[in-house]
C-alpha cells in the first residue's frame, strides 16, 4: 500500500497533508515527525525526478494548514533576534530550498525567455519590493514584511524560465478540492460540534465578532484551523471553481455535486463579503466563456443571489453605516499616504502595517490588499502590480483560443483578485503561492 502512494502523486498528496492533521488532532509527536520525514522524502524524491509540480502542489496544499503548528509546539523561537512558530520555519525552509531549486535548475538548464513583458514585470515587482523592504525603518520588520509579496515568487520563476508546463487541468485543480475538503470537515465541527476544536487561543479569528451586527442577530461566523473567516471563505471559493472544472468518474457524479452544495452553505456560514463577490464574478467568467459546465456554473450564481436577497446577507453588505473597522481604517490609512508625496508615490516600506494594531492606533491589517501594496510600496507598487496582472490575464485570453480549459484557472485568479477588494489573502504565505502558480499557468500548454 505504501508503494501505491509513493507512486502517486495524487496520494502522496493525500498522504502527507492526512499525516500532518491526525498529528495536530490527537497531539501525536509520532505522527508529526512521520509528516516531516515523508514531507522530506517526496520533496527530495519529486527533486531528484524534476517533477516540480508535484513539489509545488504538495507546498501549495499544506501552507493554509501550517500554522496549526502552534497546537503541537506553541513556544516560540528566537532565530537572529526575531520570533518563529515551527510552522512558520517548516515554511520559510520550504520557499528557501525551492529558490535554491530554481538557482541548480538555472545552471543546468537552458532558460526559455518566452513572455518578456509578464517576465519584466515580475521582476520589476520582485526588485521594487526589496527596494521597500531596504526602505523601512527596521531591517527585520522589511524583511517579515517583504516575504508577504515575493517568498514564493520562485514558484513563478519556475515555470515560466525552466520547466515547459503540459497542464493537465486534473493535477492544479486537485489541491484546491483537497484543502476545500479539510477545511470545511473542521470547520464543521468547530461550528456545530466543539467551538473550541483546533482552536488557537492566541489567535483572534474573529475580531469583528463584537460588531452589532453579529450580535443583533446572533451570527457566528464559520473559521477553520488558524484560518479566518474571510481566509477560509476565500479558500472554499478556490475550492468551488475547481470542483466544476474538475473530470471525475461517473461513479463519482453525485459525490460532486453533495460536496459542491455542502460547500456553497460552508461559504455562507462564514459571513465573508469578499468571498461571496470573489466567487460571483469568478462564477460569472466561467458562465460566460466556458463551453462545458454552464450548469455548474449556473448553480452557483443562484446560490449567490438568492445569498444576497436574504435580509441577513443583505444587511452584512451595509456595514460601513454601522462603523465597519475595515471603512475605519481605509480611513485612517488613505490620509497618511496622502499626507506625504513620498508616501503617495513609494510608500512607507514593507512590514509597516504590521507595527499598528488598534483602530485607535491605525491597523493590523487594512482588508484590502491593493490598499495594502499601495500603503508599502505606493503607486508605483500599485503600477507594477496591475500592470503584470494585466499582462497575465491578456495571455490567458490567448490560450483561452487553444483550450477552453484555460478558463479555470483564470476563473481562480479572478476569485482570487477580487476577493483581495476586502481581504488581503495575496500576503498569506498560501494566497502568494497560489498566485504565483495561477501567474504561471498561463505558459502552459493543454
Amino acid at each position: 500500500m505504501l508503494r501505491k502512494i509513493i507512486q502517486n502523486s495524487y496520494t502522496a498528496n493525500v498522504f502527507i497533508l492526512s499525516l500532518f492533521i491526525f498529528s495536530i488532532i490527537f497531539q501525536s509527536n509520532i505522527l508529526f515527525i512521520l509528516f516531516l520525514i515523508f514531507l522530506i522524502f517526496f520533496v527530495l524524491k519529486y527533486s531528484i525526478k524534476a517533477n516540480l509540480s508535484s513539489i509545488i502542489i504538495i507546498i501549495i496544499t499544506i501552507l493554509p494548514f501550517l500554522d496549526l503548528t502552534k497546537q503541537l509546539y506553541p513556544k516560540v523561537i528566537y532565530l537572529i533576534g526575531t520570533e518563529f512558530y515551527l510552522g512558520g520555519i517548516i515554511k520559510d525552509i520550504l520557499a528557501i530550498y525551492l529558490y535554491i531549486l530554481f538557482l541548480v535548475f538555472a545552471i543546468f538548464n537552458k532558460i526559455k525567455i518566452e513572455e518578456k513583458n509578464i517576465l519584466i514585470f515580475s521582476f520589476a515587482y520582485f526588485f521594487w519590493s526589496i527596494i521597500s523592504m531596504i526602505r523601512s525603518p527596521n531591517l527585520s520588520i522589511g524583511l517579515w514584511g517583504v516575504r508577504n509579496y515575493i517568498e514564493f515568487y520562485s514558484i513563478f520563476l519556475f515555470f515560466i524560465l525552466i520547466h515547459n508546463i503540459k497542464i493537465n487541468i486534473k493535477n492544479y485543480l486537485f489541491p484546491f478540492i483537497l484543502i476545500l475538503f479539510n477545511i470545511i470537515l473542521l470547520g464543521l465541527i468547530r461550528y456545530f460540534i466543539n467551538p473550541s476544536f483546533l482552536y488557537l487561543v492566541p489567535e483572534i479569528l474573529n475580531i469583528d465578532q463584537t460588531n452589532p451586527f453579529f450580535e443583533e442577530f446572533k451570527i457566528r461566523r464559520l473559521t477553520a484551523a488558524s484560518l479566518n473567516s474571510n481566509e477560509v471563505g476565500i479558500l472554499i471559493s478556490l475550492g468551488i471553481i475547481s470542483i466544476i472544472g474538475y473530470t471525475s468518474k461517473k461513479k463519482f457524479y453525485y459525490l460532486k455535486y453533495i460536496i459542491l452544495l455542502a460547500s456553497i452553505f460552508s461559504l455562507f456560514l462564514t459571513m465573508s463579503r469578499s468571498a461571496w463577490i470573489g466567487l460571483m464574478l469568478a462564477a460569472l467568467v466561467l458562465l460566460i466563456k466556458a463551453k462545458r459546465k454552464i450548469i455548474s456554473a449556473s448553480i452557483i450564481l443562484i446560490f449567490v443571489l438568492l445569498m444576497l436577497l436574504n435580509p441577513i446577507f443583505q444587511y452584512r453588505f451595509y456595514l460601513i453605516e454601522q462603523g465597519d473597522p475595515r471603512f475605519i481604517n481605509w480611513g485612517i490609512a488613505f490620509k497618511e499616504i496622502l499626507s506625504n508625496y513620498k508616501y503617495l508615490l513609494i510608500g512607507k516600506g514593507a512590514g509597516i502595517i504590521g507595527n499598528k494594531f488598534s483602530i485607535a492606533d491605525g491597523f493590523s491589517t487594512l482588508d484590502n490588499f491593493y490598499l495594502h501594496l499601495w500603503y508599502e510600496q505606493g503607486l508605483i507598487g500599485i503600477f507594477i502590480f496591475l500592470t503584470f496582472v494585466i499582462n497575465i490575464i491578456t495571455l490567458y485570453k490567448r490560450k483561452l483560443k487553444e483550450s477552453e480549459n484555460f478558463i479555470y484557472p483564470i476563473s481562480l485568479l479572478v476569485c482570487l483578485l477580487i476577493s483581495n477588494l476586502f481581504s488581503p489573502t495575496l500576503i498569506t504565505p498560501w494566497g502568494q503561492a497560489i498566485f504565483w502558480l495561477l501567474g504561471s499557468l498561463a505558459k502552459g500548454n493543454i
